[in-house]
């Protein structure tokens, strides 16, 4: 008997998709259910596109973190 699922393709930088399976494990970690339907490849998953909007956060979040902006300088400061 064949299964299907509906999925999200998912493909991104490597570090990003390890980012994300990390949050995968977290999840089941809490016990709540996880996202990842499939790991297909080095840079591609399959996911549940109910989990979009909240991956999409989470990336957000943790690139912000990650970024830093030098302070601008006010005339006469060195």
């Amino acid at each position: 008997m064949v299964s299907a699922k509906k999925g999200l393709l998912l493909r991104c930088d490597v570090p990003t998709k390890v980012y994300i399976v990390h949050m995968n494990s977290q999840y089941r970690a809490e016990g709540k259910k996880e996202f990842i339907i499939a790991d297909l490849d080095e840079t591609t998953l399959l996911i549940n596109p109910a989990y979009e909007l909240e991956i999409r956060a989470a990336l957000k979040k943790y690139s912000d973190e990650l970024t830093f902006e030098p302070e601008k300088l006010q005339p006469g400061q060195q």
